[in-house]
């Protein structure tokens, strides 16, 4: 049985190269850096506002999640967590 179907010819792929980029791990905005002393010291923790219940504040949450990778990803190297104000 013969195929008659005309296929487009393939080519060899082009890999393109994008130039160096500052490569960052997280989504900017209209943010800056700021350290986790200043993070806990300076900001308030958020509270439901229907009962002014606490949170958990972003330092708290920063530690826990950092805490659960290092345990789940035991004998990795961590970098310390970015934050942003």
């Amino acid at each position: 049985m013969e195929n008659n179907r005309n296929y487009p010819e393939i080519q060899d792929a082009i890999i393109i190269e994008e130039s160096e980029k500052k490569q960052c791990p997280f989504i900017l905005g209209n943010t800056i850096e700021i350290d986790m002393q200043s993070l806990e010291d300076d900001y308030l923790v958020p509270v439901f506002s229907r009962d002014n219940n606490q949170t958990i504040s972003h330092t708290e949450f920063i530690n826990t999640v950092s805490d659960a990778a290092q345990t789940f990803f035991q004998g990795e190297q961590f970098n310390q967590p970015w934050t942003y104000e």
